[in-house]
């Protein structure tokens, strides 16, 4: 990989949530390799790993290509409940860390690419050290503490009530302090002991009690649901204060402005990353245009089992196709409550399949077994890799009409868009394949012919040569 020509020599810290693990935190490594590669130093300093120590404390992972400084056990998990949600505003002794680490490598950039386990306050910090800061924002933690918009009513949170509706939304997550010992204790052991559920049915207990104490806990919560909406204010806030937003689609910028981000000196970058590279080099040995016939189309879904994902959508909509018209194939995994309920609706169906979950490097061979993607997210997905994964491989998509996803298909030229959560509507772009198979050949020719993260990654590497050269 080259860098911008002329560009000077950065000096960056990369912020970030388990980076160089997990969906998110890809995106900071590649980064990382990316301004490595072009010659530039790179520290990342990554929250979210747990271990069998009760405090939080710095520990270097990994010095090269590039260096990684763990804050393990941080203050602050995503997805839990805090005990107060004003606590993701301020977090002293998160910021205490922060404030070692830029004493140490005097940044000349920051570059926050993952809000989760750091502070509102973390942009003001970083300004407070004489750092530029550039915000990459690729998901809806930022306005969400449950990531996605997405409810525990499954629905799509259009208006959180000033906090109000957070509360309850978070009554079934488990706190913060047990999701630390849950990732310091033995997975089989939490598992086999059922501690998770039974600290979902105590905190619960909790809770209700506190609701029958009348005046006092109508206070407390009125208190949390300000918190909340606190929280919801600072980021936008904090977001507003970076002298460079990158958003990862339109529709993330959108959002992110209507929940009070004030516009400024933004980009768009939705970012392919480096493990498509291989399924798109295979797919370059299959044929384009393919003669199918209709009760041979495989249809394909990759990625979590959950419901915000969409999957029950999809096997509602596959069970009305008549049969015996196509197979669907499900990879991926989910938790063992909602994978039950999921093969409870598709027993009936012997042309549906779960495969499990599965690592990158079986990628190229489970897309070769696949002629049609589906994307069925209800959720205000930002930009889904599994997208462009299916059209990397040659492989064109039938995605829901929210969030990014429709910045990712040409709907009617290399793939279909559908109504989100809308069995029927989608049931009706799978019947219109099998109804005309060729469709699928026509799609295929007009999908996208190059999949490289590097113009991406240059845009983002000029904006930050900007901001250290200003």
């Amino acid at each position: 990989m080259r860098g911008v020509e002329g560009a000077p020599t950065l000096n960056c810290l990369i912020l970030g949530w388990c980076i160089g693990s997990g969906s998110t935190g890809v995106y900071a490594a590649e980064l990382a390799q990316y301004l490595c590669e072009a010659g530039h130093r790179v520290t990342c300093l990554s929250a979210g790993g747990n271990d069998w120590r009760l405090r939080p404390y710095l520990v270097v992972r990994q010095e090269h290509p590039f260096r990684i400084i763990d804050l393990r056990n941080p203050s602050l998990v995503p997805c839990t409940r805090a005990p107060n949600p004003r606590n993701e505003i301020e977090s002293p002794e998160t910021l205490s860390f922060l404030r070692e680490v830029l004493a140490e490598t005097a940044p000349r950039v920051v570059a926050l690419i993952d809000f989760p386990g750091w502070p509102a306050r973390t942009v003001e910090f970083c300004h407070a050290a004489g750092s530029k800061v550039f915000v990459y924002v690729q998901n809806m933690w930022p306005f969400c503490t449950r990531l996605s918009l997405f409810d525990r009513w499954r629905e799509i949170c259009r208006d959180y009530e000033g906090g109000k509706r957070c509360i309850a939304c978070m009554q079934n997550v488990v706190s913060t302090e047990a999701a630390k010992w849950r990732d310091r204790l033995p997975a089989a052991l939490w598992k086999s002991a059922r501690i998770h559920g039974a600290l979902k049915g105590l905190y619960q207990a909790a809770l209700a009690h506190s609701g029958s104490q009348g005046g006092l806990a109508s206070q407390e919560s009125d208190g949390c649901a300000a918190g909340y909406a606190l929280r919801r204010q600072a980021y936008a806030a904090a977001i507003s204060r970076a002298d460079c937003v990158c958003y990862i689609s339109r529709r993330t910028q959108h959002l992110a402005e209507q929940f009070g981000v004030a516009p400024g000196r933004t980009l768009i970058a939705p970012v392919r990353l480096t493990h498509i590279h291989k399924p798109h080099a295979e797919s370059a040995a299959r044929p384009k245009v393919r003669a199918l016939s209709p009760e041979r189309i495989r249809f394909g879904y990759l990625g979590a089992h959950s419901p915000e994902k969409g999957i029950e959508v999809l096997l509602h909509a596959f069970a009305g196709l008549p049969h015996p018209h196509g197979r669907l194939s499900c990879y991926g995994g989910g938790g063992a409550a909602y994978m039950a309920e999921l093969k409870r609706v598709a027993a009936p169906h012997a042309a549906i399949s779960f495969h499990g979950r599965y690592e990158q490097d079986q990628l190229g061979s489970i897309l070769g077994n696949i002629d049609v993607g589906v994307v069925p997210s209800i959720c205000e997905d930002t930009a889904p890799n599994t997208v462009f994964e299916f059209q990397a491989a040659g492989i064109p998509v039938i995605g829901s009409n929210v969030g990014g996803i429709p910045e990712q298909i040409d709907s009617g030229r290399n793939g279909a868009l559908f109504e989100p959560g809308n069995a029927d509507a989608l049931r009706e772009c799978m019947q219109r394949v099998i109804d005309e198979p060729q469709i699928i050949s026509r799609w295929v020719l007009r999908l996208p012919s190059r999949f490289d993260p590097l113009p991406s990654w240059r845009r983002i590497e000029h904006a930050l040569c900007e901001l250290a050269g200003r």
